[in-house]
């Protein structure tokens, strides 16, 4: 029997759980259902990307913070991340003609974000899903999904049931291998929407009724490019730390108000760069339609770094210009036979860095409501859907509010200030006092209540340093701790 008769034998058969997408999300889903010991099946519409050299220009470096870490624990990959990412302490932010200025992402020096490859990452998942006997199945692209009998029609059904009954309430989804142009038509016991932002499960769902859905685009795009790591002869002998060419323990940020770049290390001592820009106006990817036009920019607003990207132009010629998406959809579930994770339910621009954290924390969450509800998938989709929204909305607004940070803010001594007494605040009251950053990057508080205590420390900060003329010296830790127990108790 060869692959696909024997595949299509084991769905026919078998009831099985249906995972539409193998990224990251998906591939975590796959392991932790079939950790459950269910028969599962992951179906993506890209080639198997173990079996062919990985291109760039999408990826977006990922910065795996406190909730992907508790994600990597379940899914046996924790001890392995350190040796496969980078840790990054904090911002070093190099403004134009000024002195770069590092700023520590938390007080406590042993907090960090761990730079990764997404592409590394997603391998890595694959493989622990095959180890747990996930079947993954490449170039599949979703084209239909059937419901199956809804509720309504159950419910006038005869009480006496049939096989051929039982097979008119499983979900059915319907696949075309993009090889070969057949089509397959699979029965599922449950089927999870793990394919991304621009989601086939989802497309089918909201055309059901009571189905809410908004998109939107911001005005800026990105295009990924590349520094290499240093030459053998700018290699120190004993410095491992010399193969980077920048300090390799920090997110490194070029704000320029309307724009930014940012640089991420690798462990190979590369950087993965992230232009983001307009795609129109008199300052963007559409006004830089020369060669020459894209090379005056670098110089001109990335100088310090220019001489470091020696395949500049080949970069950004090749590299795609993609665009930032924030995606909004309810509910996230069909009864007990649909339900989405990740971008899927929940897109979100990259700028807090929370994307592929927020898509784990949501599949431990869904994974949690199921375990409380013994299984019964009805009722943990409901959970699920319940409680998770109001989390998956917040750290969307957090992501775009963000990107104004990071491009402007980070330069602005009164936001400089500002961290500093936050920081301060932390050391003094440790416990009582705590930035929405920490609360989002190095803690698994829900995002709705860090957003929330974001807002009160704005107001907090606002009373406190108001007279202080950005000199931590003027800072009344008296009257702070009085400020803290008027907001917090």
């Amino acid at each position: 029997m060869n692959n696909k008769q024997e595949h299509k034998h084991k769905a026919e058969e078998e009831e099985v759980v249906v995972v539409v997408g193998a990224g990251l999300s998906g591939a975590l889903a796959s392991i932790l259902f079939a950790k459950r010991g269910e028969k599962v099946v992951a179906y993506d519409s890209r080639s198997d990307m173990r079996l062919h050299q990985i291109g760039g220009g999408r990826s977006i470096n990922l910065a795996m913070s406190e909730r992907g870490m508790k994600a990597m624990k379940q899914a046996g990959l924790d001890d392995e991340i350190k040796s496969i990412s980078v840790p990054m302490r904090g911002r070093l932010v190099h403004p134009l003609g000024g002195e770069v200025n590092y700023q520590p992402y938390s007080p406590n020096s042993e907090q960090c974000l761990h730079s990764i490859s997404r592409s590394l990452l997603n391998i890595k998942l694959m493989d622990i899903a095959e180890k747990h006997g996930v079947n993954l199945q490449f170039d599949y692209k979703c084209t239909g999904l059937d419901f199956g009998r809804d509720r309504h029609q159950h419910q006038h059904s005869s009480s006496s049931s049939s096989s051929s009954d039982a097979d008119d309430d499983l979900v059915s989804v319907t696949f075309l291998n993009t090889k070969n142009q057949s089509t397959e038509k699979i029965k599922a016991k449950t089927v999870i929407g793990c394919d991304g932002a621009y989601s086939a499960i989802r497309t089918h769902m909201i055309k059901r009724d009571r189905h809410d859905y908004r998109q939107f685009y911001i005005e800026h795009g990105y295009k990924e490019l590349h520094i290499p790591p240093s030459s053998p002869s700018q290699i120190i002998p004993g410095n491992d730390d010399s193969k980077w060419r920048l300090r390799k323990d920090c997110l490194h940020i070029w704000p320029r108000k309307s724009f930014m770049m940012i640089a991420l290390p690798n462990i190979d001592g590369s950087f993965t760069c992230t232009l983001f820009f307009p795609f129109e106006g008199p300052l963007s990817f559409e006004s830089l339609d020369t060669d020459d036009k894209v090379i005056s920019f670098f110089k001109e607003q990335f100088p310090d770094v220019y001489e470091m990207m020696p395949d500049l132009m080949k970069d950004y010629n090749t590299n795609p210009t993609s665009s930032l998406i924030t995606v909004q959809t309810y509910p996230w579930a069909e009864e007990g036979k649909v339900v989405l994770v990740g971008d899927a339910a929940h897109a979100i621009v990259p700028f807090y860095g929370q994307g592929m954290n927020a898509a784990f924390e949501s599949t431990l969450f869904l994974f949690d409501c199921i375990s409380r509800n013994d299984g019964q998938l009805k009722k943990a989709y409901k959970e699920y859907q319940t409680i998770r929204k109001k989390d998956a909305d917040a750290i969307a607004d957090l992501a775009l509010q963000n990107f104004i940070e990071m491009r402007d803010s980070v330069a602005d001594p009164d936001f400089v200030f500002n961290k500093k007494v936050e920081h301060a605040l932390e050391d003094k009251f440790p416990g009582r006092y705590t930035s929405m950053y920490e609360l989002v990057s190095f803690s698994t508080t829900p995002y709705s209540e860090a957003q929330l205590r974001g807002q009160i420390n704005q107001k907090l900060l606002a009373e406190l340093t108001k007279d202080a003329d950005r000199d931590i010296a003027k800072i009344d830790f008296s009257f702070a701790e009085q400020l803290i127990t008027k907001y917090y108790g």
